[in-house]
């Protein structure tokens, strides 16, 4: 169909190019506006209209650019806190996302032309949604700004990850864009009755029905007779002084530490710990390597008298002589044991900041990544296991100190002589599973169908740690933070995130969330965890919408396609 024939079967001249990159810019204000830091996340409930009134008359190639430079926008401006780390890697993860985005405005114009038949408000969500979810497919997917997040502070609309997990909140915000859009077209060339009368009116139905049934959903917490008891540590340690040498070799970090682990202890009194949870890296060195500092932790573990679950990295060596692999790590250590009952590596990398594409060898991206971490990709995903904490133990007498007269002051620098081989520990035993847990660490947290994996196999909680200093007063923590509220209700599970230096909260099964934490300080947050509240039907079918739309956009580009080809092949024919 030429565009003579398509102008006039709209019946209204085609926008401008300069009208249409206000909109485009527009809509790109909108998205962002709509995620943290601004956070108002009423604004993405028409941040696409833009975008979709600007695709309606386009060619394939203006469809791809017009795309391609929304989503490329809203990526620089969304997390551009990504690029004082790689301002490569943050340049190259945008144009990658933003080409799959092209690929939508290419298919949206091909059928908007070629399947005249299909309403143009479905063809416009089928193709956000899909290219959208395949953001978070594969080993360098980074599907951080998918619409459905920026809901994480509308208890009511959030409701519905636990039918269709975050991309089914994606999908009724794109299904509400795309009728608000075809609303504004139709009021361009018809009075405004027949303009909002149908598609106002189904935007309207679909927000009132999604936050209606959100509201009939809501519950409140509940517990178990013996609930978990746990601490979240956030040491609030800048970056710049994390990885500095002297403050590894002063040992630093593990007096702050020291003082969290009492001063939880502290604050549990009789009400003893179970679980005390450290932040991502919190032991800033091959902990399970270095007997210096693993005694000194297993010394606050023992001091305790729970189990820790401790942020570190670890190395590893392939055979006798073989190549050193470098793992993003925690660990799980328990009281009077000398060797960690369980741990786990990081499997999903964050693309061109903790791993180089192409492989560690990759000439390409090498010297432009140079503060890289290239870590090695983890390949198991264990449930972690919570028992009775046994109560702190007691502290040797004063007179057994060196050089200080108070027992309850807790510091290994002061009193070397407490290292975790001379506390005393409470006779070990094997007390009742009170709970298992998953763990996400960082930018995990951002993949549902990791959390997924977790509470199919029974968790009963999960974790998050991350260390965000990195990304210091940016919009980053507070996204990142966010997301948590996600995995919370998808699966109906409490949801524990401990970050270095904030936001470390705690998210109850139905997506609220307790006990933020500010930026930059020291803090320790004290929960009693509730119980699981699902399953949930998302538990059951997962990810099947998404794959269903991804699906349908396939058969539409293909159809569209083949049709294309049929209509020039007629078109060229004497």
């Amino acid at each position: 169909m030429n565009d003579a024939r398509l102008d006039g079967r709209i019946g209204q001249r085609p926008l401008g190019l300069y009208p249409r990159i206000g909109l485009v810019a527009l809509g790109v204000a909108l998205y962002v506006l709509g995620f943290p830091k601004a956070g108002v996340y009423g604004l993405a409930w028409f941040a696409l209209v833009p975008l979709f009134v600007a695709s309606r008359d386009l060619t394939p190639g203006q469809g791809f650019r017009h795309w391609f430079a929304y989503c490329f926008l809203v990526n620089v401006f969304g997390f551009y806190w990504m690029a004082p780390i790689t301002v490569p890697g943050f340049l190259l993860s945008a144009v990658l996302m933003a080409l799959y985005s092209g690929l939508g405005g290419v298919v949206l114009s091909l059928a908007r032309r070629n399947v005249p038949r299909l309403p143009y408000w479905v063809a416009a969500a089928l193709a956000w949604g899909a290219t959208e979810y395949v953001k978070c497919l594969g080993f360098y997917a980074f599907p951080w700004l998918a619409i459905g997040y920026s809901q994480a502070r509308n208890l009511l609309a959030v409701q519905t990850a636990a039918l269709f997990g975050v991309y089914g909140v994606s999908a009724v915000i794109i299904a509400f864009n795309a009728l608000v859009a075809e609303a504004v077209e139709r009021l361009r060339r018809r009075s405004w009755r027949k303009a909002l009368l149908p598609w106002g009116a189904a935007a309207l139905g679909l927000a009132m029905v999604i936050h209606l049934g959100g509201l009939l959903a809501l519950g409140e917490p509940g517990y178990t007779e013996r609930p978990v008891r746990a601490a979240i540590l956030q040491g609030g340690i800048p970056q710049d002084l994390k990885w500095a040498p002297y403050f590894i070799t002063s040992g630093e970090t593990y007096r702050i530490y020291e003082h969290q682990v009492e001063r939880a202890v502290e604050r549990a009194g009789p009400d003893y710990l179970d679980l005390v949870i450290w932040p991502e890296s919190s032991a800033n060195c091959y902990l399970e390597r270095t007997p210096m500092w693993a005694t000194r932790v297993r010394g606050m573990v023992n001091r305790s008298g729970c189990r820790h679950l401790v942020g570190t990295q670890a190395l590893d060596f392939e055979g006798e002589g073989g190549a050193g692999r470098h793992f993003n790590a925690a660990v799980l250590l328990e009281p009077g044991n000398p060797r960690a009952l369980e741990r786990y590596y990081k499997i999903h990398l964050v693309p061109f900041s903790e791993t180089i594409p192409f492989g560690r060898d990759s000439e390409l991206f090498k010297d432009l990544l140079k503060r890289a971490s290239n870590f090695n990709f983890g390949w198991r995903m264990p449930l972690f296991e919570v028992t009775p904490g046994r109560g702190p133990a007691p502290l040797p007498a004063p007179e057994a100190s060196v050089g200080d007269d108070d027992p309850t002051t807790f510091s290994l620098d002061e009193r070397p002589e407490l290292t975790a081989e001379l506390l005393p520990v409470p006779p070990a035993a094997a007390g009742p599973v009170l709970a298992r847990f998953g763990l996400l660490i960082c930018f995990e947290s951002i993949y549902p169908e990791m959390g997924l994996d977790y509470t199919r196999r029974g968790a009963d909680f999960l974790v998050v740690i991350t260390n965000d200093a990195w990304f210091r007063q940016s919009a980053a923590p507070y996204q990142h933070a966010e997301v948590s509220v996600l995995r919370a209700v998808e699966s109906r599970v409490p949801v524990l995130r401990s970050a270095n230096a904030g936001v470390s909260l705690w998210v109850d099964p139905w997506g609220r969330p307790h006990d933020e934490t500010l930026l930059d300080t020291e803090d320790v947050v004290l929960v009693n965890i509730p119980r699981a509240e699902g399953p949930t039907p998302y538990m059951f079918w997962g990810d099947a919408l998404p794959w269903a739309e991804l699906g349908a956009f396939v058969l539409l580009a293909l159809y569209a396609a083949v049709e294309s080809y049929r209509r020039r092949g007629r078109g060229r024919r004497p």
